[in-house]
């Protein structure tokens, strides 16, 4: 039993198992006598493809989702430990991830083990939740087996293991993850055009972020910002290596692996990363706005963790707009920072999240404002019943001495807890603000005014 975060643990827990999965899985075992004999043939593969001996250095092994479970939050507890600096802290966050991501992987190198782990109960579980029956295959098989080998001789290679478990921003974590996903499916590509695994390839990749059409809108608002970061992994990542090969060959692979991006942006946009002074330059200082936000955060009370939001996961956040409109916000956001706050004793039950942007121009961030005050309106219609729905809603437009904005008061019910959300939107000129306090008691709107104030007051400052 998780001892923090279970609001928050019970609604991933409950997107990870697809909520309601109707269709047949095709009718195929994964044994485990199968998993050694195309583990050792597809391990051999990659290791002639990427000039490594392999033989004799990676095992296989047939495993169950709490197997699964409790390898991750092992691995993650010492990244989590990292970027939090707290060991309590590293532990709760660790068995929470660990238990979202266990019931949707397929496959995972457990790179403390030195093995290939396949969890057929998974193989079986997607295939039935996505509606992809195929999934549960011979051919979809030996295509993982690909990926996660490609994994074992890259660490063997590169030894990205060791740098991920270093890396104290949450920001660069993501990126690296891109470089490590990207890469893996990279050279799975590959090794599976021409083969009897091509199609296997592109349909495992095509599920890679995809929701159970089944799912509650509630719950999707959080599965599709959380599969956005996936998506980013897999296929952002990809084009990433191909283009920093293409540019500079092994030495600029050697490079990602050996120095990682800073952040999802450079992932995106490779250029930035092969010659950093193509970056665009920001013109506010969005990072001393969010370092005036963290200070007030600083007791080992608070967990602060910050990055900045990349495109997918602010489109995802926007999915119930109409697509040209969710298109000009996205396309017009310049840089963005974020933080989101945590109380440690409590865990993610109690979030405080602040949001800088910096918009192309003026009418965009007005532009942008319109759209909350429409998405929230939209929120309201579509979460009146199910199981996550808002109960409770009002909005008033506000005016401060340096910006205007919009208000917003909601209660949202899980199941039998209410949580009260009260949301913030500030404008002052190109710059807005984002605040949202969940479930942190009956908080002030003066409160979210007053730090919306400093938080422009901070990021107005030229660079």
């Amino acid at each position: 039993m998780l001892r923090k975060y279970p609001i928050r643990a019970a609604l991933a827990l409950a997107l990870a198992f697809g909520l309601a999965g109707h269709s047949h899985a095709a009718d195929f075992e994964i044994t485990d006598e199968l998993i050694q004999t195309l583990g050792k043939e597809q391990l051999a593969r990659v290791g002639k493809h990427l000039k490594r001996p392999t033989e004799g250095k990676v095992r296989f092994r047939l495993v169950d989702v709490d197997t699964l479970q409790k390898t991750l939050e092992v691995e993650l507890k010492v990244q989590f430990l990292a970027q939090l600096g707290d060991e309590d802290a590293a532990l709760s966050g660790a068995k929470t991830y660990s238990t979202m991501m266990a019931p949707s992987l397929l496959g995972k190198y457990a790179y403390e083990e030195g093995e290939i782990m396949i969890c057929a109960e998974n193989f079986r579980t997607l295939a039935r939740t996505l509606a992809v029956p195929n999934l549960n295959s011979e051919e979809v098989l030996k295509a993982i087996l690909i990926h996660e080998c490609v994994h074992a001789v890259t660490n063997e290679i590169y030894r990205w293991s060791e740098v991920l478990n270093k890396i104290e921003k949450r920001e660069m974590v993501m990126a690296y993850s891109a470089v490590i996903e990207g890469h893996s499916q990279y050279v799975t590509r590959a090794l599976c055009e021409g083969t009897e695994t091509e199609e296997a390839f592109d349909l495992y990749t095509s599920c890679v972020g995809r929701l159970d059409p089944n799912i509650p809108e509630g719950f999707a608002v959080l599965a599709r910002v959380m599969a956005s970061e996936t998506v980013a992994g897999y296929i952002e990542g990809e084009k990433f290596v191909s283009a920093i090969l293409l540019e500079g060959g092994e030495p600029a692979l050697r490079k990602a692996y050996e120095h990682p991006p800073r952040d999802l942006d450079e992932i995106v946009r490779p250029e930035w990363y092969l010659d950093p002074s193509k970056r665009k330059k920001l013109e506010h200082d969005l990072d001393a706005a969010m370092d005036e936000f963290s200070s007030d955060y600083e007791s080992e009370e608070w967990i602060v963790t910050r990055l900045a939001m990349t495109k997918p996961q602010i489109r995802a956040a926007l999915t119930l707009l109409d697509p040209k409109e969710v298109d000009r916000v996205v396309g017009a956001i310049q840089h963005n920072r974020a933080a989101a706050v945590t109380d440690s004793a409590t865990g993610q039950d109690k979030m405080i999240i602040a949001v800088v942007y910096e918009f192309a121009s003026v009418e965009d961030a007005l532009y942008y404002l319109a759209m909350a005050e429409r998405l929230g309106k939209i929120k309201d219609e579509k979460l009146k019943t199910g199981p996550v729905r808002i109960t409770a809603s009002s909005s008033e437009e506000v005016r401060a001495e340096t910006w205007q904005g919009l208000y917003q008061k909601k209660e949202i019910t899980v199941a039998l807890t209410k949580v009260p959300v009260s949301v913030l939107f500030a404008v002052n000129g190109r710059i807005v603000v984002e605040l949202a306090y969940s479930n942190v008691g009956d908080i002030e709107k003066k409160t979210l005014e007053a730090m919306a104030t400093r938080l422009i007051a901070k990021a107005k400052q030229k660079l």
